[in-house]
């Protein structure tokens, strides 16, 4: 079930667990995780295992027909809602006609809604008033990013679970075993898997497809102190790999290396920025990184911002800086 993504089998198995402790009983469920670690996944299976009509244990049978209506994606008791449908009124209240309609199976009903963020005031009441109606076999599932995407009143009628992500050295160990990178130095592993906030698959998707345009993006900031704006210009509107992020992380090291810290996120690449650490004054390096932190919120939150000008202005900034 999970051998792409092993770090999930032991939430599965809680999840599992709690499941079986109040089952024939319905129930909310929030399960929050900090980054992305195929959570999807993970409420698929568990809502497959729910509606399996022979489940044994932790196991679904995969031949009754609900685990063949649910592999075929047209399984009439499970409502799947991405972050990305509008939830409205009118979205709550399509849920509430098919509930009410729908009596196939018999079984659990499951509402999932994924990424779940908070809308307004009157879609959070009405889907509240919905999911206090329900009283007989009846899932509701939220996932997100974070607690502060659902509304206190929400959370306070539902079980909260925490889904943390793997370890440093777990991941390390998963993708060397895994995708045999031996030509690739454990530091650097690590570096991605930093760089990615412990994200099993951001982390692998950099591995495989962005992993040599890093290591140009750092030889290049080796020779900082020399004049090439307009090449640095034309490296940051890159659109294949987020380089305005990665000269974050950058300027993150280099502060943090004048205090002596031991944690970093380039932790492969210390030995080139220092030419940046001989050549700019420590509240220089503050002032830059707070500039590089306010391009990328102003480029994620502006949806009519000019991306180009932005860039423009950071890295004549930053070169004035460093005369």
């Amino acid at each position: 079930m999970f051998t792409e993504n092993p770090w999930l089998l032991k939430y599965y198995d809680i999840l599992i667990k709690f499941c079986l402790n109040i089952f024939n009983k319905s129930f909310n469920l929030v399960i929050n995780y900090p980054c992305e670690l195929n959570v999807k996944l993970l409420i698929n299976v568990l809502s497959k295992w729910i509606l399996c009509k022979k489940k044994k244990r932790k196991y679904f049978c995969n031949i009754c027909s609900n685990c063949y209506f649910f592999d075929k994606k047209i399984h009439p008791n499970f409502y799947f809602l991405n972050n990305d449908i509008k939830i409205d009124i009118d979205c709550i209240r399509n849920i509430n006609l098919k509930l009410i309609n729908n009596i196939y199976f018999g079984s659990y009903k499951i509402i999932f809604f994924n990424n779940y963020n908070f809308v307004n005031i009157y879609v959070n009441n009405y889907l509240l008033k919905l999911m206090e109606e329900f009283y007989f076999k009846v899932i509701f599932i939220f996932t997100c990013f974070s607690y502060i995407k659902i509304p206190n009143t929400l959370l306070s009628r539902s079980y909260r679970f925490f889904i943390f992500p793997p370890s440093e050295i777990y991941l390390l160990n998963f993708f060397k075993k895994k995708y045999f990178l031996n030509n690739i130095s454990d530091k650097s592993i690590i570096s991605i898997i930093r760089i990615n906030y412990f994200s099993p698959l951001k982390t692998l998707f950099f591995l495989k497809n962005q992993f040599n345009k890093r290591l140009f993006f750092l030889n290049f900031m080796n020779n900082f102190i020399y004049k090439k704006e307009i090449k640095m210009i034309e490296i940051l509107l890159d659109e294949s790999i987020d380089n305005l992020f990665l000269l974050l992380t950058i300027f993150f090291d280099i502060i943090y290396f004048e205090f002596n810290n031991k944690y970093y996120y380039n932790l492969d690449s210390l030995f080139l920025f220092k030419n940046i650490l001989n050549n700019l004054l420590l509240n220089d390096k503050i002032r830059i990184f707070y500039k590089i932190y306010l391009c990328i919120n102003n480029i994620n939150n502006i949806y009519f911002i000019n991306k180009k000008i932005l860039i423009y202005e950071l890295v004549y900034y930053i070169y004035f800086l460093n005369k």
